[in-house]
């Protein structure tokens, strides 16, 4: 199987939470963006409440939103892929179609995912991919990814249990980080929220650089 490159990029505080913490999300978007990724990579979860907490009130679906989005083939924006077997995103998934820096959504299921949600997807004429039974058979859709949407950049920009399972995979080859200095510590959302405890990863550290208002960026080659 073949496999486009994995990036996971995150802003982070000092103690390795991915929330609750002021975030300069136009720095963490810069950086994104300079990698010029094929496609972006997030949870469903992550999804759902990047949506609750910068768009506010969903307005509800025009017609245009039932048809795939017209792009040229040289149009060098990213898909986004959305991982979402339990069907979180049904009725709010138009949000990401008019998003105007998104090629388009293509959407990754397991065999188990909801019908009612498959249905709610093909009706919309949305993209996705059933990969796995239960849960994401995540080498597989990487494989279809590569080979019938050529895409061989992606960059993830997720929460801590998307990124744990990747890792733990062998699935990321680069980290990411823009480090803030903040310490958030009850309440934090740690950056590899289910990674199991005998996994230990080797990285290679490629880069680091000071930032604006003391942010940190690093860049580490992630070695299995």
């Amino acid at each position: 199987m073949k496999r486009p490159k994995i990036i996971m990029h995150n802003t982070m505080s000092i103690d390795s939470s991915v929330k609750n913490f002021e975030c300069d999300i136009g720095l963490h978007y810069q950086v994104a963006g300079s990698y010029e990724a094929d496609a972006h990579l997030i949870g469903s979860v992550t999804a759902k409440s990047g949506l609750e907490m910068y768009s506010g009130i969903i307005p509800p679906e025009r017609e245009s939103d039932f048809k795939k989005k017209d792009y040229a083939k040289e149009d060098k924006r990213p898909f986004w892929i959305i991982v979402d077997t339990k069907g979180l995103l049904k009725g709010i998934m138009h949000m990401y179609r008019r998003f105007e820096y998104c090629k388009d959504v293509i959407i990754l299921l397991s065999k188990n995912s909801p019908t009612d949600y498959v249905n709610y997807l093909e009706d919309r004429d949305y993209d996705y991919i059933l990969a796995g039974d239960d849960k994401i058979d995540f080498p597989l859709a990487l494989d279809i990814l590569y080979s019938e949407y050529n895409i061989r950049k992606i960059l993830t920009d997720t929460g801590g249990t998307l990124n744990s399972v990747l890792l733990e995979n062998g699935l990321i080859d680069e980290i990411s980080l823009i480090v803030t200095p903040f310490i958030v510590g009850e309440t934090s959302q740690y950056l590899f929220k289910s990674l199991q405890k005998n996994k230990s990863f080797t990285l290679e550290l490629n880069r680091v650089e000071v930032l604006q208002k003391n942010y940190v960026f690093i860049r580490y080659n992630v070695h299995y």
